[in-house]
């Protein structure tokens, strides 16, 4: 490349050696305004160079704020904002326009040399035709003297002969000495010019020397500040492998922490589904116990009411006995009192005579003391009947008793089983309790677990927004570095070739004025050696004339290398070039658009996948206060059932009081019955009883009820408070997923910019390789080649520009999709060696999304188009053997050879302006 980007200075140097070669004066000033003009570039470009230091110190800044773990509300601000889609787009934009004005710059100074070289030409020319003038004037002079000389000879030889014509030989000899006089003061007067111009060229010289030395140190300080940038990009080199480094370690954790909390996830829905499954195992092992509890209390509420039927019964049969016993006592005392008067009758009429009435009255006492004693007899056989019921009915009245205590032990029982019931109750409500504040621990565990991953991505997220935003700095600062490397290197070469020219010009003047005085000194000696310095003048002349057809010839060049300039900036606005070099990069300009755009695109995605992350997680936050707040709710209606229970509880306690209350009454009553004379005082306690049992069973009726009523309302809520639960669970868990969903999203995503940071590294290196070789190249083409003060030579031929166009090609068709095989010369063997890399490459890459192997995500056709994708996709073998025709600037079969090709110009334009860019 560098072997074409100097060929038209070299060039245009030779013809100004030549047409300078008379003109020391025009010379040295163009050459000194040439220098200035160089001399500005070079303290442009020294300011270019100091603005881009400045920018990768602000960039270094930014790195170093990004690294910083305690960042202030401020810079955290700003760095959001500097790295949020406007400051990537602001960034971009004003790259673009630096990019815009670093072109107008360009542009600007290409006219300002257009112009420079316009009016070198002019003055060029003028001094040509000055110069001519003075060589035709000292020419003619030096022929003018010749002439009188010879006829000063001829006149000196034939006066002795010619005596007549002697004063007019005289006259002639004396006009032909002043001639000669003449012309020998115009001579002495032209070397009196040479000497002026050796003095201007002594301080031109000197001049010379001082914007030498400027030029050297504007080298030492561009050398510096070259090692300086060396230095920053190694240390952004090895920044970013620290960057990566950490990035690596941090995913690496992140997903170990990720998978440890999708496992605690995991265990805690399992030990909460065995938990659930334990409540309801146990819930329908409580169901079945309060079923039965239920079903034997009702049948001991129906044995109880036909025991307390049977109890009335019989203490009604029992008080119509006692009345009739009443009764029946009182008839057998009146009885009794009766007899025991008409004993005393007896007794008073035993003494009196018996007479008749007293027989009579014996005889009526007899039959009532017969008609008293069946009477007697009867009421004792009465008696001893109601006796004998009195005994059954108390025998009746002990089994009822016993049946009581018995129903008293089952009530007993089941107020036991009831306390029970309550107490697993209670457990169980504690234990859902516990289980709902472990389940409200993991999942504030979980969500706090989610909230730092959510910060760890959004840390990565800013992270890789900042590696892409410093890679992309990078690739541009490597893009800058390398044009600009190599316009300094053509500069550098350029002005190396100039001062070579200049101290050739230098020593040419100075053997031109050595020359001049031995020509002087001859002139003044012998004519002859004036004649061989008019034969060397006019073959100077000759070469003269041949320096200005071939001046001409590079003017027509020129302008035709012009006119095929504008033809392709034409061509190139209309249709794309024929060459591959031509078209390499446009597409590469055009790739590069398409990757800024993606990653556009890509922020974009981000920053609206982060806008969706966050309203997810406010509606996560608002879920979360409202199952706060429906867990403090339920945590009162938990409170309100302990106090209910508790109340039951003491409820029931007082009844069991009772019951055993109405136990000792019962014993006292048995103990009462054992002895006979408080039959009074047995059926009082009898009814006392009767009363306090049906107050007792009409309480145990309404705390049944009571307690039936509240366990339906508990089984109700606890139902309800499952139901709510499982579907909290279950959106818990929808949730869950979706979140896992996102961040395995994210990690994706995160391993495709990976892949697209050690793609882009892979870019850089192989540049920085191909700056490497092109150095390598430079140095070793800039010490083999050197003829007449130029580096490099001038390709003609079939061989013109082979080696370039054909390591151009091998260059820019190798992709990493189609693999090309190039043939080169054999000087050209490593441009073989570098593009085998990239096939290499190809074959180990792997696309994710076509499942091929040979290509990868970012140069896949289903992502970006058909844009990237070479003209054919079978690999290009140019060993092929073909007896056809084959031109390597058209790069076609069977219409020419590449020496016949009519668009050679424009493929050595095109080369140029490619290499220039």
């Amino acid at each position: 490349n560098t072997s074409t980007s100097v060929l038209s200075p070299n060039l245009l140097d030779q013809a100004s050696l030549v047409q300078m070669a008379e003109s020391p004066q025009g010379d040295l000033t163009v050459r000194i305004q040439q220098l200035q003009l160089d001399l500005g570039v070079a303290i442009a470009e020294n300011n270019m160079l100091k603005t881009e230091m400045n920018q990768t110190k602000t960039q270094l800044e930014m790195t170093r704020l990004l690294e910083k773990r305690d960042l202030s509300y401020d810079e955290r601000a700003f760095l959001s904002k500097s790295l949020g889609r406007g400051g990537i787009e602001e960034r971009i934009g004003q790259e673009l326009e630096d990019l815009h004005a670093m072109k107008a710059e360009w542009e600007k100074e290409k006219a300002a040399k257009d112009s420079e070289i316009k009016g070198i030409t002019e003055k060029m020319t003028q001094a040509w035709l000055d110069a001519a003038k003075s060589q035709n004037e000292k020419a003619a002079l030096i022929q003018e003297r010749d002439e009188l000389s010879e006829k000063l000879k001829e006149l000196e030889e034939n006066g002795p002969s010619s005596g007549l014509a002697s004063e007019e030989h005289l006259a002639l000899i004396d006009s032909l000495k002043s001639d000669l006089h003449d012309a020998n003061e115009k001579i002495s007067e032209l070397e009196s010019r040479i000497l002026e111009l050796d003095g201007k060229s002594i301080t031109d010289e000197d001049r010379i020397k001082a914007i030498e030395e400027t030029l050297e140190a504007t080298r030492s300080d561009y050398a510096e500040q070259l090692t300086v940038l060396e230095r920053d990009r190694d240390d952004l080199q090895s920044r970013l492998d620290d960057l990566e480094d950490i990035l690596k370690v941090t995913t690496d954790a992140l997903r170990s922490k990720l998978e440890a909390a999708l496992r605690d996830a995991a265990h805690s829905e399992e030990e909460l589904h065995e938990v659930q499954a334990r409540l309801e195992h146990e819930s329908e092992l409580r169901r079945s116990k309060e079923s039965d509890a239920e079903a034997k209390m009702k049948q001991v509420e129906a044995e109880l009411q036909e025991s307390q039927s049977l109890l009335a019964k019989s203490e009604k049969l029992v008080k119509v006995l006692e009345e009739k016993a009443k009764d029946y006592e009182s008839s057998i005392a009146k009885r009794e009192q009766e007899i025991a008067e008409l004993k005393l009758e007896l007794e008073d009429l035993a003494g009196m005579v018996q007479s008749e009435e007293v027989d009579q009255m014996r005889k009526v006492w007899e039959n009532e003391k017969k008609r008293l004693e069946e009477a007697v007899a009867d009421d004792i056989t009465v008696i001893t009947g109601l006796r004998t019921e009195i005994q059954t009915l108390e025998s009746n009245e002990s089994g009822l008793q016993a049946k009581i205590k018995d129903l008293e032990a089952i009530i007993a029982a089941l107020n036991v089983s009831k306390n029970d019931l309550e107490s697993e109750v209670s457990r169980l409500q504690n234990m859902s309790g516990e289980a709902q504040e472990q389940f409200n621990k993991e999942r504030s565990d979980l969500q706090a677990k989610v909230a730092e991953s959510e910060k760890a991505i959004e840390s990565l997220e800013s992270e890789t927004q900042e590696k892409i935003q410093s890679l992309e700095a990078i690739a541009l600062t490597v893009e800058s570095w390398k044009e600009q490397c190599e316009a300094m290197q053509l500069e550098m070469i350029q002005k190396t070739a100039k001062a070579e020219d200049v101290g050739l010009e230098l020593a040419e003047t100075q053997s031109q004025r050595d020359a001049f005085k031995q020509d002087a000194e001859a002139a003044r000696r012998e004519v002859e050696v004036m004649s061989l310095q008019l034969a060397n003048l006019e073959k100077f002349k000759l070469d003269y004339e041949t320096a200005q057809d071939e001046k001409l010839q590079l003017l027509g060049k020129v302008s035709e290398l012009e006119a095929a300039l504008a033809l392709s900036a034409s061509a190139s606005d209309k249709a794309p070039s024929a060459t591959q070099v031509d078209a390499s990069e446009p597409s590469r300009y055009k790739e590069l658009e398409e990757e800024i755009a993606h990653l556009k695109k890509m922020v974009h995605d981000l920053t609206r996948e982060n806008v969706a992350v966050g309203s997810e997680n406010k509606k996560l936050m608002l879920e979360h206060d409202n199952l706060m707040e429906a867990h403090k709710h339920v945590e009162t209606e938990c409170l309100k059932l302990m106090d209910e229970v508790e109340r039951l509880h003491s409820e029931s306690l007082a009844a069991a009081s009772l019951v055993a209350e109405t136990e000792a009454i019962a014993q006292a009553r048995v103990s009462a019955d054992a002895t006979s004379d408080a039959s009074a005082s047995q059926s009082q306690s009898v009814i006392r009883l009767e009363g306090l049992l049906k107050e007792k069973q009409a309480l145990l009726d309404r705390l049944t009820q009571n307690h039936a009523s509240e366990m339906r309302d508990l089984r109700q809520r606890y139902v309800e408070l499952d139901r709510s639960k499982a579907y909290e669970i279950a959106q818990l868990n929808k949730e869950l997923t979706e979140l896992e969903s996102l961040i395995e999203s994210k990690i994706f995503h995160e391993a495709d910019l990976e892949e697209d940071v050690q793609v882009k590294q892979k870019l850089i290196d192989r540049l920085q390789h191909e700056i490497s070789d092109l150095k390598s190249q430079l140095s070793h083409g800039g010490a083999s080649n050197g003829v007449n003060g130029s580096a490099y030579p001038v390709p003609t031929g079939r061989s013109a520009f082979k080696p370039t166009g054909s390591s151009l090609r091998s260059e820019y068709q190798t992709s990493p999709t189609s693999p090309v095989v190039q043939r080169a010369p054999a000087n050209y063997s490593t441009d073989m060696s570098r593009s085998s890399g990239p096939k290499e490459d190809s074959q180990a890459l792997f696309c994710e999304i076509c499942e091929i192997e040979g290509h990868d995500i970012i140069s896949c056709t289903a992502v970006f188009g058909s844009k990237n994708i070479p003209r054919s996709n079978a690999p290009v073998y140019a060993d092929m053997e073909d007896d056809r025709p084959y031109c390597e600037n058209c790069e076609e079969y069977g219409s020419h050879y590449t020496d016949e090709c009519p668009n050679e110009s424009l493929t050595y334009v095109e080369h140029m302006i490619v290499i220039q860019i």
